[in-house]
């Protein structure tokens, strides 16, 4: 089984969860995935990722050569995105959808990740929760819901790799940030073998709210 990976997911592992220069195995883990082509991103969010984690690329680049697909020019992946438009200018897949904006969504990485994910029977990995009732593009959980295709959460990500994510009975301080509450927990040892916490935004339990994302609960990262 492969995985493909959401843009947001390696922003977010990259910069906040799992800093290279704390977690660096980490790293090595997911480079050797990519390289075995276990993992991978398609073209556009490779283009990005570019943009926004460069460091990365470079690093992934030089460790995972291949670890990007290209799906543009893909006369299978232009006919999947012809059949979505049209699901999209009908309400099947946003409601009250503006027609205007089905082009420009249309451009973007998550409905590409999604129809190749489709064609090829891959997993999509990311970080969105379900909003069927957004009028600024489906989340990538619902497009995956109405083609079939997998979708796998960061904790459920994190467990393929022998890693659970664990609530901690304390809560953050009152307005700590997720980056930083996150060096503030986390211990000094970069070895997987061991466990360390950080802050994941997530819903609270029993909460219906997206507003309640603002505030990062603590969990715990630890192999299995």
């Amino acid at each position: 089984m492969a995985y493909s990976i959401d843009t947001s997911y390696f922003v977010n592992a990259w910069k906040i969860w799992y800093p290279y220069d704390t977690f660096p195995r980490v790293w090595t883990v997911l480079a050797s995935a990519a390289s075995g082509r276990q993992l991978f991103v398609i073209d556009r969010v490779y283009g990005e990722l570019r943009k926004q984690v460069p460091d990365l690329v470079t690093f992934l680049d030089l460790h995972a050569p291949g670890w990007s697909r290209k799906t543009s020019g893909d006369p299978a992946m232009n006919s999947a995105l012809t059949r979505l438009e049209s699901d999209l200018l009908a309400g099947k897949v946003i409601r009250d959808y503006p027609p205007q904006n089905v082009r420009r969504y249309l451009g973007v990485a998550d409905p590409a990740i999604v129809l190749h994910a489709d064609l090829h029977g891959h997993v999509v990995v990311s970080n969105e929760l379900s909003d069927q009732y957004t009028k600024k593009g489906s989340k990538l959980p619902d497009l995956c819901q109405l083609r079939g295709v997998q979708h796998a959460t960061p904790a459920a990500f994190a467990a393929i790799w022998g890693h659970t994510f664990r609530v901690s009975a304390q809560p953050p301080p009152a307005g700590a940030s997720c980056q930083k509450y996150s060096s503030m927990r986390r211990t000094k040892s970069d070895s997987l073998g061991g466990s360390w916490a950080h802050a994941l935004f997530s819903l609270p339990s029993g909460s219906t709210s997206r507003k309640d994302l603002g505030r990062p609960r603590v969990v715990a990262l630890s192999t299995s």
